[in-house]
């Protein structure tokens, strides 16, 4: 079976930001299993990573 890495840590913690960074090296993809990701308009709070960092790395 193949390992599935995982970002874990409070808010704040830069998950978003290491996720963006190891998409650009590694082929993977962004699974958010943040609550708050998921609402538009509701992007204080959250650091939802922007179109043009969405269209780098494929998100879900």
């Amino acid at each position: 079976m193949e390992a599935i890495p995982v970002l874990a840590g409070p808010t704040g913690s830069g998950k978003t930001f290491l996720a963006l960074r190891l998409g650009e090296e590694l082929p993977l993809e962004v699974v958010s299993a943040d609550a708050t990701m998921v609402y538009r308009g509701l992007d204080i709070g959250t650091d939802k990573p922007s179109r043009e960092e969405r269209q780098r790395v494929p998100h879900h």
